[in-house]
C-alpha cells in the first residue's frame, strides 16, 4: 500500500474531529481530495483515479471487498475497515492478550490455504504475515493492558 494515502489521511484526521455537526466537507490539497463525511463516520482520500477510504466509528463493518478467506477474531469489536486499490485493513479490538490472537490466526489460517511468511514477537506487540498464492496477509496484534488492538492488512 502506499503511503502518502495514509499520511493524508492521518492529517485530515483531527479536522473530522472539528466538525461538530453532521454533514460532509471536501479538502482539496496538492496530493488530492480529502473528503469527510461525519454523518457516515467515513474519510476518503482521492487522487489520480485511486481512492482510500477510511470508515470509523459504532456500526463500523467489513469492506464489501474483505476477503472471504480471512478471519476475524472471535468476540472482536471492529473499529476501522480502510479500503484502497492496494487492499484492505481492518483493526479491531479484544480482551483476548496477543500471544492468543497469533496463535489463533497461525492455526486458522493454514486452515483457509494460507502459509506463515514470517513471524516476530516484540513483546506485548506481536505480527504474524502469510501468503497465499500472489495476496498477503498480515496480522498485528497489540496488548495494552486488558485490551489488544488486532490489525489485518489484506492485499495481492
Amino acid at each position: 500500500m502506499r503511503i502518502y494515502p495514509v499520511a493524508v489521511l492521518l492529517l485530515a484526521l483531527p479536522l473530522a474531529a472539528a466538525l461538530a455537526c453532521g454533514g460532509e466537507k471536501s479538502i482539496e490539497t496538492d496530493e488530492g481530495t480529502v473528503t469527510i463525511d461525519r454523518d457516515d463516520q467515513t474519510v476518503t482520500f482521492s487522487a489520480d483515479g485511486e481512492k482510500f477510504e477510511m470508515k470509523t466509528g459504532e456500526g463500523v463493518e467489513l469492506p464489501k471487498d474483505f476477503p472471504k478467506d480471512v478471519l476475524i477474531y472471535p468476540g472482536a469489536t471492529l473499529l476501522t475497515s480502510m479500503t484502497s486499490a492496494e487492499g484492505v485493513m481492518v483493526s479491531s479490538q479484544s480482551t483476548a492478550d496477543a500471544t492468543e490472537v497469533v496463535a489463533f490466526y497461525r492455526e486458522k489460517m493454514a486452515g483457509e490455504g494460507w502459509t506463515v511468511e514470517a513471524e516476530m514477537n516484540m513483546g506485548p506487540q506481536r505480527i504474524i504475515s502469510f501468503a497465499k498464492g500472489d495476496r498477503q496477509l498480515t496480522v498485528t496484534a497489540a496488548s495494552e493492558g486488558d485490551e489488544t488492538i488486532i490489525s489485518l492488512m489484506a492485499g495481492g
